[in-house]
């Protein structure tokens, strides 16, 4: 008995419905696989942003001054234009709390900068550190500067609620 080949199978013809399926349940392997291996198998992300000194420093101190500036400017800009709607009430609560965040965290920085060596030791890698006792009063502004994400956390929530505020506004203005 002879078989006979598909005629989607032959040179320059195209592929039929059921081979069309299978091939593309093989391309899509490899996407998942390669995928389901980055994320199962992570290694170490980097993602700590260290600056060199002293420009580094500045330059980054520098930006969350010019970063508190900006966000007063956008609070005081539509708080004076009168803007009454939830959005741009969420938007000004963002600026407040983020310019909260941005103070803590400058201070954060200097007090970073007045420890020691000695005062922070690094366990197992360089994720988890220690502060080294006595507490001195910079040492305790440190600590608590370490905080800073429960203010940027709830902060971005409110950007959020206020973003998705202007967009329900934008779709009952549209009907």
């Amino acid at each position: 008995m002879l078989l006979e080949i598909p005629s989607c199978m032959k040179k320059n013809a195209p592929l039929c419905g059921v081979h069309m399926k299978r091939l593309g349940q093989r391309t899509y392997i490899f996407p998942i696989a390669l995928i389901g291996l980055i994320l199962l198998v992570p290694g170490n992300a980097f993602a700590l942003q260290t600056h060199s000194e002293p420009e580094g420093l500045c330059v980054h101190q520098l930006a969350h001054i010019f970063y508190i500036f900006a966000l007063g400017y956008l609070y005081w800009d539509t708080k004076r234009s009168g803007f009454k709607s939830k959005g741009w009430r969420y938007l000004r609560i963002f600026c407040v709390m983020t310019i909260f965040w941005n103070l803590l965290t400058f201070i954060g920085h200097a007090a970073e900068q007045q420890l020691s060596p000695d005062d922070i030791i690094t366990v197992d890698d360089y994720l988890m550190r220690k502060m080294m006792l006595p507490m001195t009063t910079v040492k305790m502004v440190y600590y608590v500067a370490k905080f800073e994400h429960l203010l940027m956390v709830p902060a971005l929530f409110f950007l959020y609620m206020s973003l998705r505020s202007f967009y329900e506004d934008s779709l009952r203005g549209e009907k």
